[in-house]
């Protein structure tokens, strides 16, 4: 979700809560009434219960309607916890289902128990739960009779004088304000007595319905226009990469005869490799099975290491705050940019660092990692900057333009070789053997840069398209 939506659907919270979304009806009587009437009856099932202290005029964080009135959470609701289980109590199969917090979000792998339980300790179906521990927030159940874990709470209030879905959205509001009050080290959590003293807005119940009727209005409308713009960044990832692979295709730009034919380009960078090691050995030529379309006459189908004059990994050192080397890490790429200022430093053995030296139009790969595949193009960098282990190094000869191999390696065709089908994850797989390997269709060198600079002009306006 992009950041103004999420702080409009905040702000429209905002609004609702302070009393500010709908009118207020003098008929609908005072919120005053309704939290004495809660004392009252609390009161008299527990003889010993002791309000919770005033909300204080310091404490009010905004001005609320005249006929609302400010409460404590633990005065209107009651917070039940779920069952503290131990793993063996946690089966495959069982009569129950019991709902961790994992599964309250995203995780639908579920545990089962065949316990008898109080039935305070089951939730059912409209049940307003709240999940405490490790993530925040509500959730109305929709499920079955179901057992709840010890980090969710069933929130229990009286329906005459709170409507759930007016609680519902406060706590939604709140969860933005909630991790200010949390507690815990490993395992961030908000506990009870936190909660109870919260400070919470009462409106009179029929405003609490006309203002959840109105935030539902507006929050479709906002769900609406999330989708669409999702819809919209996915037609825009799509246009960029049918614009690549035209590029990579040779359908972007026009062949110009004079610019002569890649074949000699490519002759040349092997006369030089063998010039410089006289035992070179290239690999086997692209097969046809391997050549996914056609290519002008004057492109030639290579491998990656028919144009590189090394594929290289990095070095395995601990990063330090100082040294003689910057040493450039994956996390220190971001956004294809890195910020020098922050890169680490390392030291390293004299007799073996030039081989590691980065230069501008190096290219850098993730290996490993959550960016696995994923290349960055050197366009500058300090003296005497080298790379860590978990990315591998591509220099390509002089006749290549990094920019044109750069935008290669963002195209589809590139994803679909770097994609690990051996596996059957189809997980990206990136290694120095896959990367010598890649094969890519190489145009005469005037081409590369012809194509890099309609491209340049092409993909910003993707990129704006899909904001």
């Amino acid at each position: 979700m992009d950041f103004s939506t999420q702080q409009l659907r905040q702000q429209i919270l905002s609004l609702a809560i302070q009393g500010k979304l709908v009118p207020q009806i003098a008929s609908e009587g005072n919120a005053k009434d309704l939290l004495q009437k809660i004392e009252t009856e609390r009161k008299k099932s527990n003889p010993k219960y002791k309000p919770l202290p005033p909300v204080t005029d310091e404490e009010k964080p905004f001005e609320i309607p005249e006929s609302w009135c400010w409460c404590r959470l633990g005065e209107v609701v009651d917070l039940i916890n779920g069952r503290a289980y131990k793993q063996d109590e946690l089966l495959e199969h069982g009569k129950y289902k019991v709902l961790r917090v994992g599964n309250f979000f995203t995780n639908q792998s579920w545990y089962y128990s065949d316990l008898e339980l109080p039935e305070d300790k089951y939730c059912n179906k409209g049940d307003l739960l709240y999940a405490w521990s490790a993530s925040f927030g509500p959730q109305i159940w929709e499920g079955e009779k179901t057992i709840f874990h010890y980090h969710i709470w069933n929130v229990k209030f009286d329906n005459k004088i709170i409507f759930k879905k007016y609680l519902f959205y406060f706590f939604e509001y709140d969860k933005s304000h909630i991790a200010n009050s949390t507690t815990g080290s490993t395992m961030i959590h908000v506990s009870m007595e936190n909660m109870k003293p919260r400070k919470f807005p009462l409106p009179p119940l029929p405003e609490q319905k006309r203002i959840v009727e109105k935030l539902e209005e507006l929050l479709g409308e906002l769900d609406t226009i999330e989708q669409t713009k999702e819809q919209i960044e996915h037609y825009a990832e799509q246009l960029q990469g049918q614009i690549l692979q035209t590029a990579i295709q040779g359908k972007l730009v026009p062949q110009i005869a004079s610019e002569g034919n890649a074949q000699d380009l490519l002759q040349k960078i092997e006369a030089e490799r063998k010039k410089s090691n006289p035992k070179y050995k290239p690999l086997p030529p692209v097969t046809d099975e391997e050549k996914p379309f056609e290519i002008p006459e004057s492109w030639v189908w290579v491998r990656l290491s028919s144009i590189t004059s090394s594929i290289l990994y990095g070095v395995s050192e601990s990063a330090k705050t100082k040294g003689k080397y910057k040493l450039l890490r994956i996390t220190d790429i971001q956004n294809n940019k890195v910020n020098w200022e922050t890169v680490p430093f390392t030291d390293f053995e004299e007799s073996k660092v030039s081989n590691y030296i980065l230069q501008k139009d190096d290219i850098l790969f993730a290996r490993t990692g959550g960016t696995v595949g994923k290349s960055y193009l050197v366009n500058e960098c300090p003296n005497n900057s080298i790379y860590a282990s978990y990315l591998i190094r591509v220099r390509l000869f002089d006749d290549v333009y990094a920019r044109y191999v750069k935008l290669f390696f963002e195209s589809p065709f590139y994803w679909y070789q770097v994609i690990d089908k051996a596996s059957g994850t189809g997980q990206p797989n990136c290694n120095g053997e896959k990367l010598t390997n890649l094969v890519l269709p190489l145009p005469p060198l005037s081409e590369q840069k012809r194509i890099v600079e309609k491209l340049e002009e092409l993909l910003p306006l993707c990129e704006k398209i899909g904001r």
